[in-house]
């Protein structure tokens, strides 16, 4: 009995010399890397005085140790304190750390790829420094990291939270089938849309990869202002975004990708413009509703406003009930509280890129962006799914546009103007129905009547995008219970 009491005593100590030797080592690594840090760091008006060993390095200004390592240190924020010099390496051995702010000082130099092995990593922030370089493609194994970008030569000093869960390259890779050509959705300036499956909450997701290339000028802005968009907005109307992944490819490339729900059905345009599948009225109504009521949702209940910039049919995505969601903010602008009260100041510098045939014509004489280009997109795609051409099809030439062809079969030729292909889904008696033919023909004028008011030259001439959206269900909902 003795004898194993002494075992036990022994066994005891033993356990409580390891924890202590433990808890040392960790107390040596994290105060070592403190200091190394503070080595690096050549001017820091004064915030990092308390970092010496006359006091708990826990007490030091901006760390921050955790509840259950008491010792270990959990959290770094050092952020808007005027801290110059560079990041040292030794910052990769504080293994605790689940959170680190670095923004808006001026630190210089290559981000530490020893970043990398911070696995605890929750939350980084480098935004608004002077680094080079990306964040380490490791961090993103942390699957709840959330990030902002950090500074780089093409962005401006705006950066985009993402609150979203971060997917490894690796996982792209191998959902995509390596960019396989055959999963290609498509292509625009800034990226290529990938069909790829993800496990996401243990189940494999079918899902749309939109694969920035970063060698295209301006690509990194078109990612921030996605970014930025989509995390502001959450609505029926507009595609979801599920995740993101920001890394290093297998040639030690810069990576950027943001993960999609997948839209069963394709674009718009294809629906319109080739022989995959003809649209009914009631479809094509639908589809319009759930358009302006995007549009009404990014002008009207985001705050500040969001202005899409390259509305097109392309961009218009639908599910497998045929509902349509706008997609794509790769150029959208988020209107401050000046430009949203002001919104038709002249501003040669505004560089607003779009789409021919869709961008309003007063962004090419120098006005700023506003809601009203959109609602002049808005206008051409409504005539355009209802007349079923496009507005750069090769008869709008001479002065003659669609909203000027639409206007001009206004009130009486609507009928000869319309998509033929809308009478696929009525049936052969609908031409000898002429109640019915009635009210397809008030509903057709009701609509690109409306397309007309909405694609004025003038954007004060135009309707506003709450006054559409209410004309829009109005029009629909006619014609449903007619």
């Amino acid at each position: 009995m003795l004898l194993l009491l002494l075992l036990l005593l022994t066994t005891a100590a033993t356990t409580n010399c390891a924890a202590a030797s433990s808890s040392s080592t960790g107390h040596g690594s994290d105060v070592g890397a403190l200091l190394s840090f503070k080595e690096k760091i050549s001017h820091h008006s004064g915030v990092l005085d308390s970092w010496n060993q006359s006091t708990s390095y826990c007490s030091w200004e901006g760390v921050t140790c955790g509840t259950r390592h008491r010792w270990r240190v959990a959290a770094l924020n050092l952020n808007s304190q005027g801290l110059t010099g560079t990041i040292s390496p030794a910052i990769g051995n504080l293994t605790f750390l689940r959170s680190l702010n670095l923004s808006s000082n001026t630190l210089q130099g290559v981000i530490p790829p020893s970043i990398g092995s911070l696995m605890r990593l929750r939350r980084i922030d480098l935004s608004e420094n002077m680094l080079t370089g990306v964040i380490p493609s490791n961090i993103s194994r942390c699957i709840s990291l959330q990030f902002k970008t950090p500074l780089k030569k093409e962005i401006s000093p705006q950066f985009a939270e993402i609150e979203l869960p971060i997917v490894p390259y690796n996982d792209i890779v191998k959902g995509t089938d390596g960019f396989s050509e055959a999963n290609l959705l498509g292509k625009g300036r800034y990226g290529t849309v990938y069909r790829g499956t993800l496990t996401l909450d243990k189940q494999a997701t079918v899902v749309a990869v939109k694969v920035f290339n970063v060698h295209q000028s301006g690509s990194y802005k078109s990612f921030q202002a996605e970014c930025e968009a989509l995390r502001r907005v959450k609505h029926r109307c507009l595609v979801k975004i599920i995740t993101c992944c920001s890394s290093i490819n297998h040639q030690g490339q810069d990576f950027r990708a943001l993960v999609f729900e997948f839209m069963a059905n394709g674009s718009l345009v294809r629906w319109i413009h080739s022989n995959y599948g003809a649209l009914s009225l009631p479809q094509r109504l639908d589809i319009a509703v759930d358009i302006v009521d995007a549009l009404d949702y990014l002008h009207n209940s985001c705050q500040p406003p969001v202005v899409h910039c390259d509305l097109k049919p392309s961009n218009i995505l639908l599910n497998q009930d045929m509902r349509a969601h706008v997609g794509d903010f790769g150029i959208a602008r988020v209107l401050d509280e000046s430009t949203s009260k002001t919104q038709m100041i002249y501003n040669s510098s505004i560089g607003i890129r779009g789409t021919i045939g869709y961008i309003a014509p007063e962004y090419g004489e120098g006005l700023a962006v506003s809601t009203y280009g959109d609602v002049y997109s808005f206008g051409v795609i409504l005539i355009e799914m209802f007349i079923g051409r496009s507005p750069t099809d090769d008869m709008f030439r001479d002065g003659m546009s669609l909203h000027y062809f639409a206007k001009a079969s206004l009130p009486d030729k609507v009928m000869e103007i319309a998509d033929s292909n809308i009478w696929l889904h009525d049936g052969v008696n609908t031409k000898n129905d002429k109640r019915h033919m009635k009210t397809i023909e008030e509903c057709l004028y009701s609509v690109i009547h409306l397309g007309v008011l909405c694609s004025r030259q003038l954007p004060t001439e135009r309707l506003s995008i709450s006054d559409a959206a209410a004309e829009m269900h109005a029009i629909r909902d006619s014609y449903i219970t007619a």
